[in-house]
């Protein structure tokens, strides 16, 4: 099956989006200490202001502890304005990427995609290649698109619109999964052909060495072929 279209920004932003909600495989959460000792720090520092101020009669630790539950709300309220202005400028920073050198033109622009039993195989203008389905990390689908995931944060994008009707679209993403289901099933990543291996090439003869079509010849056979020669 094949297919080809123009890809959008709009379609990468929906890739995003949609990874967003639906990672194909859960981030990896792996033990971080500098939290650990941030949050250490701060309840020992909390501890010791409270500790100081019981034992210590003094207004101005009183008047502190009274703006402590102001400034911890401050706090909280930063960390939530940083997180959704880095959300809303994130399709900005992707614009401003593509407008750099000729990223545009390499990571938007025509696009085919055709599938097989095998292989995944998308053509460009600048480039072709080929994913093995075992290589694969999933194949999902949102309304609009479908995403065949090569990394796992990173997929080839299939828009709905690129097909003439709905029930392609649906008959090309059933293909995509059942593919990628057969090459799951298999235990070990399929063997590479021998012709697709570069021929062996032999290094030159040094001065006084025989070639090379003498040097691969057992030495019974070499002194033969000396012998027959006058």
């Amino acid at each position: 099956m094949q297919v080809e279209f123009r890809l959008t920004p709009d379609d990468l932003t929906a890739l995003r989006r949609f990874h967003q909600k639906h990672p194909p495989i859960p981030t990896q959460r792996k033990f971080d200490p500098t939290r650990l000792i941030i949050s250490a720090t701060l309840a020992v520092a909390v501890f010791a202001f409270v500790f100081v101020r019981a034992i210590l009669d003094d207004p101005l630790f009183d008047t502190l502890f009274a703006l402590f539950p102001g400034v911890g709300a401050g706090a909280i309220l930063t960390l939530i304005g940083l997180t959704l202005y880095a959300k809303l400028t994130a399709p900005n920073r992707m614009r401003r990427a593509l407008e750099q050198g000729r990223n545009s033109q390499k990571v938007l622009g025509w696009r085919r995609i055709s599938i097989d039993e095998q292989a995944l195989h998308v053509d460009t203008e600048y480039s072709s290649l080929i994913y093995l389905w075992w290589a694969i990390d999933a194949v999902t689908a949102s309304e609009d698109h479908a995403f065949i995931y090569f990394m796992t944060n990173n997929a080839f994008i299939v828009p709905r619109e690129a097909f003439r009707t709905d029930r392609e679209f649906e008959e090309f993403l059933e293909a995509a999964r059942r593919y990628h289901r057969m090459a799951e099933v298999s235990a070990e990543p399929p063997r590479l052909m021998a012709a697709s291996r570069p021929p062996k090439v032999e290094p030159p003869p040094l001065p006084g060495e025989a070639p090379a079509d003498d040097r691969i010849i057992a030495p019974g056979r070499l002194s033969e072929k000396r012998e027959t020669n006058p």
